[in-house]
């Protein structure tokens, strides 16, 4: 599986980074044919202050999933999106193994 890590006008800490890469490694042990991962971190502004957003695609054989997450801060939006992408995971796995 091959995570990439893209900004969009931001800067992020090597911490930050390295959180996120961690965080959506796991996705990995939901669905195990993950051939690809991009994240995307951005802030958009939201009634005077910006928020965080990070969007996950993963893409699988055939598909592509995709979560996203906003919070006030990088890792939990992370965690939020890798919440809703592991969820979409076990939903297409389950799909998969009914065909």
């Amino acid at each position: 599986m091959n995570v990439q890590i893209r900004t969009v006008d931001v800067s992020l800490k090597n911490g930050t980074k390295d959180f996120m890469a961690k965080k959506i490694g796991k996705l990995e042990q939901y669905f195990d044919r993950i051939l690809d991962v991009v994240a995307w971190a951005k802030e958009e502004p939201n009634g005077g202050k910006d928020e965080k957003k990070v969007d996950i695609k993963v893409l699988v054989p055939g598909n592509m999933i995709v979560a996203s997450g906003a919070a006030d801060t990088f890792e939990s939006a992370v965690e939020k999106s890798v919440k809703i992408a592991s969820r979409n995971l076990k939903r297409y796995k389950e799909k998969m193994r009914s065909r």
